[in-house]
């Protein structure tokens, strides 16, 4: 139904958003609160599952690049999806377990 296929992986999956659940994309983050509010989330209560779209990522600069940081310091790549409609490859990130306790 829509163009833009990240909003409906929520309700295809069945897993809503832990919390505060943002795009990617530059206006998203120009408040300093979305942010700000988004790390801080997901330093209390990370998500077990990150999707990331590499050949959208220069188009979420400058934020998403902490969001990417954390992923990239916290995650596991679980496995990539080729194509995706108007995406291209999708990075499916897997929380890291050690000891039953999230990767610091």
């Amino acid at each position: 139904p829509q163009a833009d296929s990240t909003p409906q992986l929520h309700p295809l999956t069945g897993l809503p958003p832990l919390g505060t659940w943002v795009k990617g994309w530059p206006w998203y983050f120009k408040p300093e609160r979305v942010l700000t509010t988004l790390i801080a989330e997901w330093e209390q209560s990370p998500p077990a599952w990150v999707v990331v779209f590499p050949r959208l990522i220069a188009a979420g600069e400058p934020g998403i690049r902490h969001l990417l940081d954390i992923v990239e310091r916290r995650y596991q790549l679980a496995f990539t999806i080729e194509r995706v409609h108007f995406h291209g490859e999708a990075q499916v990130w897997q929380l890291a377990e050690r000891g039953g306790q999230a990767a610091p």
